[in-house]
């Protein structure tokens, strides 16, 4: 029996239209329509529920040291990309390489990338020292074809 056999009630439930302040979460057995709260919204009630001490330290020190937090976090709301780099951002990543070099900051580096943040800039850096594509004087290649930095 599938789920949607099993809780019709479920498919319903999920084809409501909503208010733009609502939306469900779905739970194996049930729907639940929750208030959304916007990250913008939340911030300025002093809210970052859910966030790392890291983060919010971070987010609360972001203007007078950006790199610090762009480094492992977007702005609220953007999503991060995951995986492989797409054709256009590996585009961006080398227009960046070009205007600011790899010592601007891996994190004030990344944030001319949408999706991207700064310690995965510096593992596509990486990545492409491995490959052949850049060469970097302060790196050495191991015998497995991996890149260290050597300062």
């Amino acid at each position: 029996e599938t789920e949607d056999e099993q809780y019709p009630e479920k498919k319903d439930q999920e084809n409501m239209a909503l208010p733009d302040d609502k939306y469900v979460v779905r739970h194996s057995s049930h729907i639940v329509k929750c208030k959304r709260l916007r990250l913008d919204q939340a911030l300025s009630q002093g809210s970052t529920e859910g966030w790392s001490e890291a983060r919010i330290k971070a987010y609360k020190t972001r203007e007078s040291n950006p790199n610090a937090y762009y480094y492992r976090f977007n702005d609220p709301g953007e999503e991060q990309g995951k995986g492989k780099w797409k054709e256009e951002e590996k585009l961006l990543f080398m227009e960046r390489l070009k205007e600011v070099g790899p010592d601007a900051g891996w994190g004030i580096f990344s944030m001319k990338i949408p999706g991207r943040v700064g310690y995965q800039c510096s593992n596509m850096y990486r990545h492409l020292i491995e490959q052949g594509e850049i060469k970097d004087d302060n790196y050495l290649i191991d015998e497995k074809g991996k890149a260290h930095f050597l300062k």
